[in-house]
């Protein structure tokens, strides 16, 4: 006859026995330990936390998060708070609510105890996303702009020799922007060598106007300058060959809103090839065609057709640095719509943060061939000239998302006495850091 023996264990040993039950594999085992251990002490925040885990091991996901609830509500420090996050985090992606796990894994990195757990989360944070069927992205911010309505830098113009003066909403008006925006998509087909995704855009930016505006165009309001879009779109991306070489795709529909009233509604075709020269250099290339529907002014829809290129390329410590260039045609039945549009552009991303910043600075010329305009002799041309810098304070970051400071300057120059203008803009805005 044989008696069993039994075997008594410190609560310290308990625990190390379930963690080792639960890295062999042995999930129901570790779970016995942790209801045991909480039978003794309901307090224990060890006890919830391993419990959290073998329930998630064990399939039982309801048990895994509500057992990461009590371990999050126990805990004493950053530490613990990190470790029962983590374990929300698991429990949540592990039952399919992978937007909750993303939620728990940019809490989890805001107060990580060190680097290496910090790089830690960021993986396993974009592990997750990388396999969430939902995408989404909100944007919000506020800008001071010299010239929110695009004005004119004169108030007064000469024709024929004698000056006329402009009325005040013709002019440059300073004033302050909001803006907001909210992206969701949804992966609706997927395999390892292509991806599609439905998704819907919603943006609008409105304005108060300065004291100066005020006295410039008194009977303005800055709603009069407020814009709303709604778009709706099927996006691709399909692998061309090897390594990250693909084609990508974007059917888009979309209604504007201009100073509360309809302005347009318009659909658009855009593809495009990517592809590697070598390690170090990307290049991308582009065409899509837009159709717009003018609803404020029949007369100023146009069909639009563009072009274009842009290589990028890493510059070791330095960066990573790109060129573009752009080649368009605006066709409608408005003078003041139609043109050719040539452009180029440069950007510069800092490699290394400046005061901890990330630092990105871009340029660009774009010079837009007119017909003939009223109140000049021939044909309209400008000339556009745009300067930015953008510093992401990632220093500053809350669950990953810090603010971002942007400095803006753009000035057209035309031989049409209204097409002159310049406006700089600061502007600060909420952007998740990865």
């Amino acid at each position: 006859m044989v008696s069993a023996e039994t075997i008594s264990l410190t609560p310290e040993q308990a625990q190390f026995e379930a963690i080792r039950r639960l890295e062999a594999g042995q999930p129901e085992v570790a779970q016995g330990i942790a209801t045991a251990l909480l039978e003794r002490d309901p307090d224990t925040f060890s006890a919830h936390l391993l419990l959290s885990y073998a329930a998630r091991d064990l399939g039982e996901f309801s048990e895994a998060r509500m057992a990461g609830r009590r371990a999050l509500k126990l805990a004493e420090d950053k530490t613990q708070r990190h470790d029962a996050m983590l374990a929300l985090a698991q429990a949540q992606a592990s039952a399919g609510n992978r937007t909750l796990a993303q939620l728990w894994l940019r809490r989890a990195i805001d107060i990580a105890p060190n680097p290496e757990a910090r790089a830690r989360d960021l993986r396993d944070f974009r592990y997750v996303r990388a396999r969430n069927p939902w995408t989404f992205t909100l944007d919000a911010g506020f800008a001071s702009s010299s010239n929110i309505n695009g004005g004119t830098e004169t108030d007064t113009i000469w024709l024929y020799g004698l000056p006329f003066t402009l009325s005040g909403d013709s002019q440059a008006l300073s004033g302050l922007q909001t803006h907001g925006s909210l992206s969701v998509q949804r992966t609706i087909a997927e395999t390892e060598r292509h991806r599609f995704r439905l998704g819907v855009n919603l943006a609008g930016q409105d304005y108060k106007l300065s004291e100066e505006a005020k006295q410039i165009a008194p009977t303005a309001d800055g709603s009069d300058y407020a814009f709303w879009a709604v778009e709706t779109y099927l996006a691709g991306q399909m692998r061309a060959g090897r390594g990250q070489d693909e084609w990508d795709m974007r059917l888009l529909a979309g209604h504007n809103d201009y100073s509360g009233q309809a302005l347009s509604n318009y659909t658009s075709l855009a593809l495009g090839r990517s592809f590697g020269l070598d390690p170090k250099t990307r290049v991308h290339f582009g065409a899509s065609l837009e159709r717009q529907w003018r609803l404020d002014a029949e007369t100023k829809s146009a069909v639009l057709r563009f072009a274009d290129l842009e290589v990028q390329r890493g510059l070791g410590q330095i960066g990573i640095a790109s060129l573009g260039l752009r080649l368009g045609e605006v066709d409608s039945a408005a003078a003041d719509v139609a043109h050719i549009r040539k452009g180029v552009s440069f950007g510069l991303d800092l490699a290394r943060p400046v005061f901890g910043t990330n630092i990105s600075l871009t340029a660009g010329y774009e010079r837009r061939d007119y017909g003939q305009v009223a109140l000049i002799a021939g044909d309209r041309t400008d000339h556009r000239i745009t300067l930015g810098a953008e510093a992401l304070l990632r220093d500053h970051a809350v669950m990953g998302f810090a603010p971002e400071i942007g400095l803006g300057y753009t000035q057209n120059r035309s031989n049409w006495a209204l097409g002159k203008s310049h406006a700089l803009n600061l502007s600060m805005r909420i952007k998740s850091a990865f």
